[in-house]
């Protein structure tokens, strides 16, 4: 999961329970979030309470999203994170007019610092750099050093013996470390590198990319880390090799790596390729990428030449080999986007007509009992799907469109993206309550998925059975009571109330905690939308009537009573 795919379904999913989600809300609602810097790789942010100022660390570089906050909370994501996360997804973080900043430091120490030397501050700053790793890496973060200096540093073999042996014990303890503990080291060895002479820095980040290469199978995570070796491995020998003759050997390097275990993973695959493009500074440069791609007969080739061909504006060697080279559905779809933005509509659609028939004669000849080589993006894309039934004279006609439309609808996951697509269609062509039937009925394998598919209809009826016949996933039904609880209030409450009821009946303190949330997610409904502090309060009586003499659970809905 990624920032730019949040909903605020995700966010109640995240929270550590329904309190946290609902303190996280009011949070965001009063004001708490008073700085906020959103960037492509996360985002930072100052939240302030009645218990003390926080900060909020969102990293989007990584497979999954890592959060942190300094607060005192033990659990995995608070009440500040789920604040910061619907602020985002609310796009509400340019409205932030941060607080000015306390006066914290002393009027004598300023006029102490102003009346210092410059070269008496180089010497304080550079002291305490070297006295204190914090300030070190605060140092490194906001100074960036020319390259022009950095072209001029002498080769110095023992620092590049002393970061290798740093790299040697980064992966040797890594299975020790907490994901931001890792995090930040491998940020201060790379730091360090990037200070080094260019040939120092192409020897420390081969060593740690080969290091990466043998780890990365055991520990996933360390992806990125690799992914940023690489891109300044690229960057120093673009420094130390700016001709094109003393490139070629790191961009032969770059392309056996991708021969390497670690590529197997897609973003590090991709960074090896970003990496061959950082250090193609001129067109021949990627001719010779070319001519190398195709004499190797590399699978990257097919990608990759056409790529480079367009990126030197040739046109006509673009299309001769993509023409020479076209059976995936990657490649039509990438010849299809190039007519389209080349503004030819009709070579656009003929190029995607080209490929459904392409899979069309796949299954005459293997067999029409393999329904699954049917489509797969290409049908799933809005963009691309309403061609399908435009009246072209040609072998895609409606009754091919109907059999493409029931292979995915039998085969495919089912998901609302790819249910609303597929009505999008079926309506049209009158096929729509016969495909409905079968994805609805498929839905089932998914419930969260067809959760989503009822409350995207506003059908209540048909979400509260569902998430009541899946109480033992109360994500499901949480999800489901949240979407509701604006437009289907009492819904929410009821699918509430089975909640409360079935985690009492669990009879343990956890259970009771849990309960207490649903109960607390009930009240902000009946006070806040329903403004019906009298049911809320009989409610809440019954519950304390009933379970008198059970001590625990008093105790957690001890602060719904007041």
């Amino acid at each position: 999961m990624h920032l730019e795919s949040l909903r605020r379904e995700d966010v109640m999913e995240l929270a550590d329970s329904a309190q946290i989600f609902h303190q996280g809300e009011e949070d965001r609602e009063s004001g708490a979030i008073y700085q906020c810097s959103v960037s492509p790789s996360g985002i930072l942010a100052k939240v302030r309470d009645k218990q003390g100022d926080w900060t909020v660390a969102i990293d989007n570089s990584t497979e999954t999203l890592e959060m942190d906050c300094d607060c005192p909370y033990k659990g995995y994501v608070c009440q500040h994170m789920v604040a910061v996360l619907l602020l985002y997804i609310e796009g509400g973080d340019e409205k932030i007019e941060p607080l000015e900043p306390d006066a914290n430091t002393p009027e004598a120490l300023k006029q102490t610092v102003s009346a210092m030397s410059h070269q008496q501050l180089v010497e304080l700053v550079l002291g305490l750099a070297e006295e204190r790793e914090e300030v070190m890496r605060a140092l490194l973060a906001a100074v960036e050093v020319p390259s022009e200096i950095i072209q001029q540093q002498p080769q110095n073999l023992q620092k590049v013996t002393q970061i290798k042996g740093e790299i040697g014990l980064f992966f040797e303890k890594l299975p020790e470390l907490a994901q931001g503990e890792a995090g930040s080291e491998w940020e201060q060895i790379l730091a360090v590198t990037k200070l080094l002479n260019p040939s120092d820095q192409l020897e420390v980040l081969g060593y740690g990319i080969a290091y990466g290469n043998e780890t990365v199978g055991d520990f996933p995570d360390i992806g990125p880390k690799i992914e940023q070796a690489i891109a300044h491995f690229a960057t120093a020998a673009v420094l130390l090799s700016p001709h094109q003759e003393e490139k070629r050997e790191y961009l032969n390097a770059l392309i056996a790596c991708l021969d390497w275990p670690m590529c197997r993973y897609p973003h590090i695959a991709d960074a090896v390729k970003n990496a061959l493009e950082t250090i193609c500074t001129v067109p021949a440069d990627y001719r010779y990428l070319i001519s190398y791609l195709a004499s190797s007969k590399r699978p990257e080739a097919a990608e990759l030449i056409p790529r480079y061909y367009l990126i030197l504006g040739d046109d006509a060697n673009y299309l001769r080999y993509r023409q020479e080279n076209l059976d995936t559905e990657a490649e039509y779809l990438e010849l299809a986007e190039y007519w389209k933005q080349k503004g030819n509509q009709g070579k656009y659609l003929e190029t995607l007509e080209a490929w459904i028939l392409h899979l069309l004669r796949q299954e005459q000849e293997l067999g029409a009992g393999l329904s699954w080589f049917y489509p797969t993006a290409a049908l799933e894309r809005l963009g691309i799907l309403p061609f399908l039934v435009q009246p072209y004279q040609t072998q895609l006609n409606e009754q091919n469109l109907y059999r493409i439309l029931l292979a995915l609808a039998e085969q495919k996951p089912v998901t609302l993206e790819l249910y609303q697509q597929i009505e999008t269609l079926a309506t049209r062509s009158g096929k729509w309550p016969k495909l409905q039937q079968i994805l609805l009925e498929r839905g089932a394998e998914n419930p969260q998925e067809l959760a989503k598919i009822h409350m995207s209809e506003e059908n209540w009826t048909a979400a509260i059975q569902l998430a009541k016949s899946h109480l033992d996933s109360p994500a499901i039904a949480i999800m489901v009571a949240e979407s509701m609880r604006l437009k289907n209030p009492q819904g929410a409450i009821l699918i509430y109330q089975e909640l409360v009821q079935g985690y009492i009946d669990q009879k343990s303190r956890d259970k009771y905690r849990a309960a207490a949330d649903c109960a607390l997610a009930m009240k902000s409904i009946y006070l806040d939308i329903l403004q019906d502090r009298e049911t809320w309060q009989q409610y809440i009586d019954s519950l304390g009537s009933r379970y008198q003499n059970r001590r625990a659970l008093k105790e957690e809905f001890q602060a719904l009573l007041v």
